[in-house]
């Protein structure tokens, strides 16, 4: 490592690096103050991050239940990248103000803070994650007798620990090429052969193969519900115009052409009721991959453009548009959980109508004693409670 660091410095005559000086790799002045809308931005995104996030997770720590299928526990570690993310975002925007440490402690500040290694280490794991999710339910949906035998918990949580040893380990190039020079964390690259190779390499394991992997996945998935809904809506068809056939056994002609009684359909009404889980759940994390698609895209062909030898104005208008699309990524999930995911939207309800229940009682035993909230608790009891079906429902549409 030292001699790596050496040899950079003595290349006066480098080729171009990814940032030019003073810039950390979303193109915001590491040294100088930020405009103030910019800075607003920054802790707004940061702070929607942090307070979405952190109650996605508390709605899942507050059932327990909801993390048994594994389309749920991918979307809980999610939220835990996500809420990290958030974090170290803020702190990073928030520390503009510090100066580069001096002395032994600069080189190891700029490569794993002032570099922004770990955020980029939690933005590749999220990527991964979502590959993850992605194909976890097109096994599921494509391959059910496979998943039902060989996809477990346990072998979800593995795939989880190597999608944070991978991006450990691969985003270590950026922290390696980031030096510490005259109170400044630059990174420098030994030839523009390693910059574009790292270019070109990265684009396609952050951004081109997962988004190959992940449209295969939605589009196979879609497919596959469309297909299921045509045979169920044929099966029923099917069902009622043979029960709606004439009874030719009996004597009577006005008789003979009186429809049979329906029988209840308890076998139907099962099968709808997990198809229709399995679809909102497709849609929903069809609704996160694409907004994944359009966050991302802007910047990862910026970066590649730019890497290749194109120029790029890191203080245009287009390149600041880019950077705010990368920081929405980070808070928008929550949105569309609460918008479209009708399993988070009943725990969501219910943990607030717990909440506001405890503290009802709360002011009514403060302010009237216990016989008012025995009397709350009374009408309580004539509420109407959500029926169990609808999360069994959810459960086996999502683990089939």
């Amino acid at each position: 490592m030292e001699d790596l660091s050496h040899a950079t410095l003595r290349n006066s005559t480098a080729p171009p690096v990814p940032h030019p000086p003073g810039m950390d790799v979303l193109g915001t002045s590491l040294y100088s103050t930020d405009p103030a809308a910019l800075t607003g931005v920054n802790v707004l995104i940061g702070t929607l991050g942090v307070l979405g996030n952190g109650t996605v997770i508390v709605v899942y720590l507050a059932n327990p239940k909801m993390t048994r299928p594994l389309t749920s526990l991918f979307i809980f570690h999610q939220s835990i990248i996500d809420l990290i993310s958030s974090f170290i975002f803020l702190a990073i925007r928030l520390d503009r103000w510090r100066p580069l440490l001096s002395g032994s402690l600069a080189g190891f500040a700029c490569k794993v803070w002032y570099s922004e290694y770990l955020l980029w280490v939690l933005v590749m794991t999220s990527t991964l994650n979502l590959l993850l999710v992605s194909l976890e339910r097109y096994v599921c949906i494509a391959h059910s007798v496979f998943h039902r035998n060989h996809v477990t918990r346990r072998k979800a949580k593995v795939s989880m620990l190597i999608a944070w040893l991978f991006s450990l380990v691969y985003q270590t190039y950026w922290a390696v090429v980031s030096i510490a020079v005259d109170g400044k964390c630059e990174p420098q690259w030994i030839s523009e052969a390693m910059q574009r190779f790292f270019g070109i390499l990265t684009f396609f394991l952050e951004y081109l193969i997962p988004l190959v992997l992940m449209t295969f996945a939605y589009a196979s998935i879609i497919s596959r519900l469309n297909q299921r809904r045509r045979v169920s809506a044929l099966y029923v068809a099917r069902s009622t115009n043979s029960e709606m056939m004439p009874d030719t056994s009996a004597s009577d002609s006005a008789s003979a052409r009186t429809a049979k009684p329906n029988p209840p359909r308890s076998a139907t009404a099962r099968i709808d009721m997990f198809s229709e889980a399995k679809r909102n759940v497709a849609k929903t994390l069809c609704i996160v991959f694409a907004t994944y698609v359009t966050c991302w895209t802007p910047t990862e062909l910026e970066y590649l453009v730019y890497n290749l030898g194109g120029s790029l104005d890191f203080q245009g208008t287009f390149h600041r548009v880019t950077v705010v699309l990368v920081l929405c990524n980070i808070c928008v999930n929550p949105i569309i959980y609460a918008l479209k995911y009708r399993d988070f939207q009943k725990n969501l309800r219910r943990m607030l109508a717990s909440c506001c229940d405890r503290l009802t009682r709360r002011h009514l035993t403060s302010h009237s004693g216990p016989e008012m909230e025995e009397f709350h608790l009374n009408n309580l009891k004539h509420s109407p409670i959500p029926p169990k079906r609808t999360y069994q429902a959810h459960n086996l549409g999502m683990s089939e």
